[in-house]
């Protein structure tokens, strides 16, 4: 009996840091296994994000069968327990990056659709600023100006919210940068546009004539400023140089011995 538990006291140990090794190789190939569903997900389509979804879910099962089954050994040894947090941080990331992929394909659906509208509606708005400056022309258009007016705001709060559902998703979707460049200076053409149009309204001509002399005085006189403005940043500049030159001629007829 003293043999046979002197023998225990000996292999146990060594069996137990044997099925411990087998263990984590087993724990290990698992976290090896999910942490391969995250490669290439930056690219993956929708039914490759479905796939990777249900292959995960069965590994979900898989372990926590296995750490049902062994779950007293594992808790014992420091190393399985690490192991155990790693899959836990695997799994993790895996599943972010499927739902940031999943997430990217989303707003990338949203963002041309946005983009179409945006796009469609600049030959639009270029009409709409025609007809409403010749409805600005007659006393008897401004009725149909300001619906046209009221109209065109509803509109441009709704190319205001396509164009930012297109922010928002080339922020999460950077590939989408370039598009929302072009994106954004169509907006802002159309921004410019509207406000162009809100600002319509009838003015009999002789009025419309003094405001276009008027405008061109001002830039007259703008004109003039800059001319002036230029010549006396000129002659402050030559008067410097006029300057700096007499005091060098000075100081060299200081330096010159006299003459006997």
């Amino acid at each position: 009996m003293r043999r046979i538990a002197l023998l225990t006291v000996i292999l146990l140990p060594a069996l137990v840091y044997g099925q411990n090794r087998e263990m984590e190789h087993r724990m290990n190939s698992l976290v090896s296994d999910v942490a391969s569903l995250g490669d290439n997900l930056e690219n993956a389509s929708k039914a490759q994000l479905d796939r990777t979804s249900r292959s995960l879910s069965l590994f979900d099962v898989k372990w926590s069968e296995y750490l049902q089954n062994n779950y007293e050994a594992i808790v014992a040894d420091n190393d399985l327990i690490a192991i155990m947090d790693e899959f836990e941080e695997t799994r993790t990331a895996v599943r972010n990056s499927i739902e940031l992929r999943k997430a990217q394909i989303e707003k990338t659906e949203q963002f041309i659709k946005s983009e179409q509208f945006v796009s469609s509606q600049l030959g639009q708005y270029r009409d709409l600023k025609d007809k409403a400056f010749k409805l600005s022309l007659v006393k008897q258009g401004a009725d149909a100006l300001e619906k046209l007016k009221a109209k065109e705001k509803l509109d441009f709060a709704d190319i205001g919210n396509a164009y930012q559902t297109a922010k928002e998703a080339a922020e999460i979707n950077p590939r989408l940068k370039d598009r929302m460049d072009s994106l954004q200076g169509l907006f802002v053409e159309i921004q410019t546009i509207s406000g162009e149009i809100q600002k319509m309204e009838f003015k009999p001509l002789m009025t419309r004539i003094k405001d276009y002399l008027m405008s061109i005085a001002a830039v007259s006189v703008i004109m003039m400023f800059l001319v002036f403005l230029g010549t006396y940043v000129k002659s402050v500049k030559s008067a410097k140089e006029s300057a700096k030159q007499m005091k060098q001629l000075l100081n060299k007829g200081e330096n010159e011995p006299p003459v006997i």
